[in-house]
């Protein structure tokens, strides 16, 4: 079995054998017969474009290999050096790309509501988050799928912001949230530019602010400071419906995604796990500790999930 980085005991353990056995019954012990690779809309190709073909996916010819998830796209990129080229590719194109990072919830809400499913598969870069997406993902492979936490990307962005001496909008978050975390990154990287807009807006599950007519504000307010990169805050799935909605209305955006929680992190509000658990793929662990009302959350996310998958599968 491939290795995968983090520890794998008890009843979850065998069900992961289980699920490894069914599934090489279905594609074959290679494991190379996951995910359609039909080319379908928001797959990127080297220059970071919709393609209409994508047969031959392959990082080594500068394309994400893909598979699916409940009819969800999701990319592999293993290395931040392959994921910051295709960042700088899409700053220096002519339209807005769109990043999402598919956790285990965030596919489970995907699986039972189609229109949100649509709306992931809109994604230019879909990125799996979660450690029980990662573990999917690389039983599935044969090999290791890296685990894109979406709070890194955002970091990544950042910094490539002040780089280029581009502008970077924080949307969303709650009240005043967001405006710490910009501050925090104004002291950390002296000249960033980042504007905020929207801290404590209420927007609906659709994305859409509440009231809806103040709804063009918010993206008037965001266009405001000619972002090259807009990163999202207001959490799944309300973040991809604003995305899906807005991304291109803003004209100097060319990258827009969502970062979940990110800001909080930022600000200092919540504390992300230490790195031994982050690699060991256990920060689900240090969250619930923080926050014991999550708990039925992670049950979905580390029982639901892989379940879900593996029956979904089998029939």
């Amino acid at each position: 079995m491939v290795a995968l980085g983090f520890p794998l005991t008890g009843n979850f353990s065998l069900l992961v054998t289980a699920y490894r056995q069914r599934w090489d019954r279905v594609v074959g012990s290679s494991g190379r017969g996951y995910g359609a690779r039909d080319g379908s809309p928001g797959v990127l190709d080297a220059t970071m474009r919709r393609c209409p073909s994508r047969a031959d996916d392959d990082e080594s010819v500068g394309r994400p290999v893909m598979s699916r998830i409940f009819g969800v796209r999701l990319d592999h990129l293993a290395s931040e050096a392959r994921l910051r080229d295709l960042c700088l590719r899409s700053l220096d194109g002519d339209r807005a790309i769109r990043i999402f990072t598919p956790n285990p919830e965030i596919l489970l809400h995907a699986r039972s509501d189609p229109t949100y499913a649509t709306v992931l598969r809109s994604a230019d870069l879909a990125l799996p988050d979660g450690a029980g997406v990662a573990m999917i993902e690389s039983l599935r492979a044969g090999r290791r799928i890296r685990r894109w936490p979406g709070v890194e990307i955002g970091e990544l962005l950042v910094r490539i912001a002040a780089e280029r001496d581009s502008s970077v909008a924080f949307v969303g978050g709650g009240d005043g949230v967001a405006e710490r975390a910009a501050e925090r990154w104004r002291q950390t990287l002296p000249g960033v530019r980042i504007a905020v807009a929207g801290g404590g807006v209420p927007i609906s599950e659709d994305g859409v602010v509440d009231p809806a007519e103040q709804d063009p504000d918010l993206t008037r307010a965001v266009a405001a400071s000619s972002p090259a990169i807009v990163l999202v805050g207001f959490g799944a799935p309300k973040q991809e419906r604003w995305i899906a909605r807005n991304a291109d209305t803003v004209p100097s955006a060319r990258i827009v995604m969502g970062v979940g929680g990110s800001f909080d992190m930022w600000a200092d509000q919540l504390r992300r796990a230490p790195v031994a658990l982050r690699r060991l793929g256990l920060e689900w662990v240090w969250r619930l500790a923080l926050e014991p009302q999550r708990l039925p959350r992670m049950i979905r996310a580390t029982v639901v999930f892989p379940l879900r998958v593996l029956l979904d599968r089998a029939g």
